[in-house]
């Protein structure tokens, strides 16, 4: 099988953030500062010496309802602005009988006046710059809080007061000095705040006895770190926590210790040597990567090894596992240990002959689902799928609506913002129709409801009875009997049945009718096209690309004060005849014909028309014959034949040389390559594409940097890898 490479665009897409508000005056705009000021005025007494509850008793509070901004995301409530006059603020448990569970991005930065903060009982999470740039004295973080980001309290009074070594926040650790050597985490330290050791070039030695939890990444890159004690309170190290840390070359662990997450160690290629507890239960994916151990010891209660724990660990000699019913995962068996290593308690067999005669599946801690057995044989079919920019979504069989991927803006419809979720998730049932562009989301149900979710900075999603936000978390219902939709990165559009079109957005959220007798609709990046009842293919929107497909070009005028194309033209185009299935993409459009011929046109400065040239096009191209379906997203194309061949577009060109050796490569455009066959339905994304078989399989491929693939990993797929979706929307351990 051919390797596939991608064809990426890169474009901006702005977003309008509209929050929702308390009853009262709302959050004024931030003063912009580029360096810390105290600026109390002069009547104000500092209280810095003052403990929390000296301070609080005595304190003055605005009413959170005058001087807070949020935003509703799933079950709860997030905290997104505070007025700047603001000296002291309780945040509060519940707004409207919903909890408060976030406080926002740099929800309080440069509230400069701001000295005292007590936080709802009910927040779980203090996100990245919480606090920066504000006067703030004193805080108090409820048990509630099992997450704090990076530089939330950064250039504080509360932070500066310390002069060296690690700074706390009421029993978390929030800071560092760049110049600490020496580190110890105080015992009963409650948590730590992300990343605050990361990259730091002066620590040497670690110390932490009493802290449950190494989050992830804490120690990433620290190459002067030399030594590490962990305690007896420590249970669990975290993805990447001491990953990097290159001249690593003591470390003990306590007796209590249960995870070795992925990465923990990787790249440490001073690490000789490690003794694992006997508490030990699991070892992440690349966990010791490149260490230079010679011989390590399994203990008893571990229970899996996974992927690529000792790849690259060129000294390696032997490994002692004793647990006979440790699962490990067959990279590591086969791919990752020399074929020559004796594996002690296996019939002291070696790796090469245990790989052959020993199939045991896959588990592990965040480490994905490839040759599952156990997720395989609970896999659900699936009917069709839709990819997004770094992100996916896939009917099963029996209608329920699964997503994964990249969450950052609640494009994944779970509920919240949060990192990426690399396992299917089940968010809706019932549906029918399925269309996903780059960060947003519209499906159609059995009953012909029309949900949407995800960014709507542009009034995409059509928000109804007047509530608009930057982006919306869960899929909300829009409009009744639907048919098809679509929806694009500013516009969005619908049929209903009877044929009539309805579209929005670019800042206008009511649907408004368009025109009838319309049985399917395409949004693309800045133009829309339409397939009639009677299969004629119509345009509307931007032409400067020759979108429009009737062999002209127009020039757009860009409104700079207001971002938005002024000429969007509304008048539609007819572009040809006998269309039977059509998708735009950016500023390109692939159509299939009634006899299996698949055209394209417009823009083509990245290949995108697969037709081996770079050239645009103003009029549709025939590129392929026999063709059933096409899918574009971006300047991706992915295409099905009748006969279940799957092609995604690969780059061409001319190689210059110079003395045998290849200095250059001229890239000319794309053209047809087989990825694969046996497949009815196909979808492609800004990177990734999928496929389900005939059997309801469903196989995906390339980008996987936020998990879009759906594997459980960040790997990224060069082939097509089958991907579990289950009922318990997790994996099968």
């Amino acid at each position: 099988m051919k390797k596939v490479k991608k064809i990426q665009c890169l474009f901006t897409i702005m977003l309008l953030t509209l929050n929702a508000t308390g009853c009262g005056a709302n959050g004024e705009t931030a003063e912009s500062t580029i360096s810390y000021t105290k600026s109390i005025a002069e009547n104000e007494q500092e209280t810095i010496g003052m403990t929390n509850e000296e301070y609080f008793e005595n304190a003055e509070f605005t009413p959170w309802e005058d001087c807070l901004t949020y935003e509703l995301e799933g079950v709860g409530y997030t905290i997104t602005a505070c007025s700047t006059s603001a000296i002291n603020v309780r945040i509060p448990d519940e707004i409207e009988g919903k909890p408060v569970l976030r406080i926002g991005k740099g929800a309080f930065e440069d509230c400069k006046r701001l000295k005292g903060v007590i936080i709802g009982n009910n927040v779980q999470s203090i996100s990245h710059d919480a606090f920066m740039f504000t006067g703030l004295e004193h805080v108090i973080i409820p048990d509630s809080v099992t997450e704090i980001g990076i530089s939330v309290f950064d250039y504080t009074p509360l932070y500066k007061k310390y002069e060296k070594g690690v700074a706390y926040a009421d029993g978390w650790a929030v800071g560092c000095t760049s110049d600490e050597t020496d580190v110890t985490i105080e015992d009963g330290t409650r948590g730590i705040a992300e990343r605050i050791f990361m990259d730091c070039e002066s620590i040497e030695s670690v110390t932490i006895n009493d802290l449950k939890n190494i989050t992830e990444s804490l120690f990433l890159g620290c190459t002067t770190l030399k030594t590490v004690i962990l305690g007896d309170g420590v249970e669990t190290i975290g993805a990447n926590a001491f990953k990097d840390c290159t001249l690593l070359s003591n470390v003990t662990l306590g007796k209590n210790i249960t995870k070795i997450g992925k990465d923990a160690f990787n790249g440490d290629y001073s690490l000789n040597e490690i003794i694992l507890p006997e508490s030990v239960t699991g070892i992440g994916e690349g966990a010791f990567q490149n260490c230079r151990f010679s011989s390590i010891i399994i203990p008893e209660k571990v229970e899996y090894i996974s992927r690529g724990a000792f790849n690259n660990c060129y000294n390696l000699e032997s490994i002692t596992i004793e647990n006979p019913a440790c699962e490990i995962y067959e990279q590591t068996r086969l791919e990752t240990i020399p074929s020559d290593t004796m594996i002690y308690g296996y019939w002291g067999s070696t790796a090469e002959q245990f790989a052959i005669d020993w199939y045991i599946e896959f588990t592990g801690l965040d480490d994905g689902n490839r040759n599952n057995k156990k997720a395989a044989e609970n896999a659900l079919k699936v009917k069709s799928v839709a990819l997004g920019s770094g992100f996916s979504a896939a009917i099963a069989e029996d209608g329920s609506l699964y997503t994964w991927g990249d969450n950052e803006g609640g494009q994944l419809g779970q509920g919240s913002r949060s990192d990426p979720n690399k396992t299917p998730q089940k968010i809706l049932e019932n549906v029918e129709f399925l269309d996903i562009s780059s960060d947003s989301s519209a499906a159609v149900t059995a009953n012909g409801e029309l949900y949407m979710w995800g960014a709507n900075g542009d009034n995409q999603l059509a928000m109804k009875n007047g509530k608009l936000s930057s982006s919306y978390v869960t899929p909300t219902m829009i409009m009744e009997n639907v048919i098809n939709a679509s929806v694009g990165n500013s516009r969005g559009a619908a049929v209903t049945a009877g044929g009539k079109l309805w579209t929005w957005g670019d800042g206008y959220p009511d649907p408004k009718k368009y025109t009838s007798g319309v049985r399917a609709v395409s949004v693309g990046e800045r133009h829309i096209v339409y397939i009639t009842e009677n299969n004629e293919l119509y345009a509307f929107g931007c032409n400067d690309y020759g979108q429009y497909g009737n062999g002209t070009v127009d020039e757009v005028i860009v409104d700079e004060s207001k971002r938005r194309h002024v000429n969007f033209n509304t008048t539609n185009v007819f572009v040809m005849s006998d269309v039977v299935e059509v998708s735009a993409g950016y500023d390109f459009t692939a159509a299939v014909t009634t006899d299996g011929s698949l055209y394209t046109w417009g823009s083509n400065k990245f290949g995108q028309l697969g037709n081996g040239t770079r050239e645009d096009s103003n009029v549709p191209v025939k590129i392929m014959d026999n063709i059933k379906s096409v899918s574009v997203n971006g300047c991706n194309m992915i295409a099905l034949s009748n006969d279940g061949d799957v092609y995604t577009f690969e780059q061409t060109g001319e190689q210059i040389s110079s003395n045998d050796v290849v200095v250059s490569v001229e890239f000319d455009g794309t053209v047809p390559v087989k990825v694969m066959d046996n497949a009815v339905a196909v979808s492609c994304g800004d990177g990734h594409y999928a496929a389900v078989d005939k059997n309801g399989k469903l196989f995906m491929w390339g980008d996987n940097n936020t998990g879009q693939l759906g594997d459980g990993t960040t790997n990224d797929g060069e082939e097509p890898i089958e991907v579990y979706i289950t009922e318990n929307n997790a994996l099968q351990n």
